[in-house]
């Protein structure tokens, strides 16, 4: 017995899936291939430089020769890729080019770039100081790709940290030792680290001093809140002195004083949190003179011995100008660079240079002082200032 089920439209219309061929995802890893070729090949010490040909200023050889020789823990899905996705990194990259025919196989690419290139890499390089504690080569790496493209970042294993704090003992690990070397693709990204960070160097990046001063100011204003009423009823009826009120479109002293104490009091629990604000302290309020005209006598000496005595002008304090602490005769490299930001690493090896060379004059000139010294005048001291 035949049974007539009802057909559903969508069932009639429905056609056979067929499987959808997926692209495989290589993104990440032409990305990954693009920066190991131009950190091997912008290395100050590069390794596989011998291993390409020069030729009409191009150095030139094969792709597959040259990968093989980049030790890299990804080296099997660097070969995987297929001509296509090898010469798309021209795109990519300003540093090398590859070419070959589009139908070629990936073992007959080559691997180009210009010897203008290997002429100008200590031209590319930055030198940073004054890092933070907890300084990373992934996070200075980070900082510094705003600025251009960076090949590499080199930060120094430390000799020696002494620990400021004693609470931080044992459990803080610095693994640098304060100052870092930043390589980038090209002279104009240093140019642009370095203007940078010089404008940026003035600002405090720990903030210590500066919560301190802020706690300072808030309690010093609210003295000053407090003690108004007291000179108010203090002031006697037949005084003659300046009388200072606000202006009208301005609400009452009362209500201001009480509203700039709550304010304050809010930030002062803020920062002792830890938090910061952007209130700004010890901001200067124009208030209108105005002068009791009913008690003032008409006669001008009066009037004159007034102005001349009880009416004071503010006057900006002077201030005090930081005297500089003498440098001792003896400088180290590490006092020397201390207070130095940044500068391009060719700056660096040259003052390094001048400072051995004067190094060994000073040296040089106290060895022939103590030999000319007379014999009677003491002993010789030969040691260094």
């Amino acid at each position: 017995m035949d049974l007539d089920l009802p057909l559903v439209d969508g069932e009639l219309n429905q056609e056979p899936k067929k499987p959808r061929r997926k692209r495989p995802r290589t993104a990440q890893i032409r990305q990954d291939l693009r920066k190991a070729l131009e950190t091997a090949i912008l290395a100050p010490k590069c390794k596989i430089l011998p291993l390409f040909v020069r030729k009409d200023g191009v150095f030139s050889e094969n792709l597959y020769l040259i990968l093989k020789q980049l030790n890299q823990p990804q080296i099997h899905s660097f070969l995987k890729l297929n001509t296509f996705a090898l010469k798309s990194l021209n795109n990519r990259s300003r540093v090398f080019m590859i070419t070959g025919a589009p139908d070629a196989k990936p073992e007959n690419l080559k691997i180009e770039f210009s010897t203008k290139l290997r002429a100008r890499v200590m031209d590319n390089i930055a030198y940073v100081d004054n890092l933070p504690l907890f300084c990373t080569a992934e996070r200075l790496s980070r900082r510094a790709a705003i600025f251009g493209r960076v090949v590499d970042v080199y930060l120094p294993p430390p000799r020696k940290v002494p620990q400021k704090h004693a609470m931080l003992r044992g459990s803080l690990k610095v693994n640098h030792a304060g100052y870092g070397f930043i390589q980038f693709t090209t002279s104009q990204a240093v140019k642009r680290f370095c203007k940078r960070y010089i404008a940026n160097s003035h600002l405090r990046r720990h903030g210590r001093k500066t919560r301190r001063k802020r706690i300072r100011a808030i309690s010093k204003s609210q003295q000053q809140l407090t003690s108004q009423p007291e000179l108010e009823e203090e002031q006697d009826p037949n005084d003659i002195s300046p009388v200072y009120e606000s202006v009208p479109c301005l609400p009452e002293p009362d209500d201001d004083n009480l509203i700039t104490s709550n304010y304050q009091q809010e930030l002062l629990s803020g920062l002792e949190s830890g938090l910061e604000s952007d209130y700004e302290f010890n901001v200067k309020k124009f208030k209108s003179v105005a002068f009791n005209l009913s008690n003032v006598s008409s006669s001008k000496e009066e009037n004159n011995e007034i102005s001349l005595t009880e009416i004071k002008m503010p006057t900006k304090k002077k201030k005090t100008r930081r005297k500089r602490t003498a440098i001792g005769e003896a400088v180290s490299l590490k006092v020397l660079f201390r207070g130095i930001q940044v500068f391009p690493y060719k700056a660096y090896r040259r003052l390094k240079k001048e400072y051995y060379r004067l190094k060994r004059h000073v040296r040089q000139v106290y060895t022939i002082k103590a030999d000319i010294r007379p014999p009677n005048g003491g002993e010789s001291d030969t040691s260094l200032p």
